[in-house]
């Protein structure tokens, strides 16, 4: 990180409830902001009392009121704020700690260091739907992966960050993003090997519908076969919280489609880091639900997925909590629309 990047020493607003000011003393790579109050200056070094944002871990600590929160990111913002600190110095600790986008937890990596690995006895054991899970849940770990974690803004979403995540992408990679649903696990359109992951994390079988997530109705209509009246009908649902089952144009890869009917799922999210990853992507994603087995909902934070599925995603987009709902999913696959699952979508309006 480049140094105009990192904060300036200079006066920061009170640090926590006693209502003493401090100043910056210096910036630590390691260590994060190191303060000291402004009555202290003069006492020297035996003196001071020193305010510290730890950059090696996740947990926040305030030396003054001994506030310490475990909590990370959003959860860590509220008990930082909870001791004073203003937006700007949350931001000025972000930056350090988290060492621009991609960062990735020391604390995780230790956590994860220290639990015993087993490898998988054979391929049955990764890729058939009712495998034990190994080291995470849901899904054998795979070595030496660790997710990147891109904290993105809600309404404008960075573009460095997005730009990062569709070069995880392209590179075949699997990432879990928010939706306007819940969050959802995604993929490159011709990714058979993400693919087959999805299938490993979320125990499914060979019947599962995948989702295209499209942009919009211009790339929806190239993998999708719709008539006047379903096109109306969609078009008045969208975007939004619906998933539709339709008839595949031989432009969606074969594996995709569903192995008797011949169908795949399609819908456009109101989401505006779904959006944003879609129009940098620029082509649908392959995409499911991120609901784990035994569950009844998803998790709904980007540092829970983290801390759950680390070794066996390669990047999670977090732009705060999500629903827990998922998409409300339509069949037009025969002559009348049928409301397979009632989700977060109004199913009334196809009923």
């Amino acid at each position: 990180m480049t140094a105009a990047a990192q904060p300036e020493p200079g006066l920061h607003r009170p640090s926590c409830p006693t209502g003493r000011r401090v100043r910056i003393e210096r910036v630590d790579p390691r260590r994060g902001l190191v303060a000291v109050p402004r009555e202290a200056d003069k006492a020297g070094s035996a003196g001071r009392r020193v305010l510290r944002v730890d950059a090696r871990n996740t947990s926040r600590t305030c030396a003054q009121c001994g506030h310490v929160t475990e909590n990370r990111l959003e959860q860590a913002e509220f008990g930082l704020q909870r001791c004073g600190r203003t937006t700007a110095d949350v931001e000025a600790a972000r930056n350090i700690n988290q060492g621009g986008p991609g960062w990735s937890s020391p604390t995780l990596l230790e956590q994860h260091r220290r639990k015993p690995r087993v490898r998988a006895r054979g391929a049955s054991q990764i890729d058939s739907p009712g495998s034990v899970a190994l080291g995470n849940r849901g899904a054998p770990p795979m070595l030496g992966r660790m997710a990147k974690y891109f904290d993105v803004h809600p309404d404008n979403p960075q573009p460095r960050s997005i730009g990062q995540v569709v070069d995880i992408l392209r590179g075949n990679g699997l990432i879990a993003y928010p939706t306007d649903s819940c969050f959802a696990l995604g993929a490159q359109l011709g990714n058979k090997d993400g693919m087959d992951r999805i299938r490993s994390i979320r125990h499914l079988d060979d019947k599962h519908h995948f989702t295209l997530v499209c942009q919009n109705f211009a790339q929806l209509g190239q993998f999708v076969i719709i008539n006047n009246a379903v096109f109306r009908a969609i078009k008045a649902s969208t975007p939004g919280s619906y998933t539709f089952i339709l008839p595949a144009t031989k432009e969606v890869p074969r594996r995709l489609l569903h192995p008797k009917k011949k169908t795949v799922g399609v819908r456009i999210p109101d989401h505006v880091a779904a959006q944003a990853l879609l129009a940098e992507l620029g082509e649908p994603m392959l995409s499911s639900t991120l609901l784990m087995p035994g569950e009844e909902e998803p998790m709904t934070q980007g540092w829970q997925i983290k801390d759950e599925l680390d070794h066996v995603l390669d990047a999670v987009i977090d732009s705060g909590d999500c629903g827990v709902e998922p998409t409300t999913v339509v069949d037009f696959s025969s002559d009348e629309p049928e409301v397979v699952r009632v989700g977060a979508g109004d199913p009334s309006r196809f009923e």
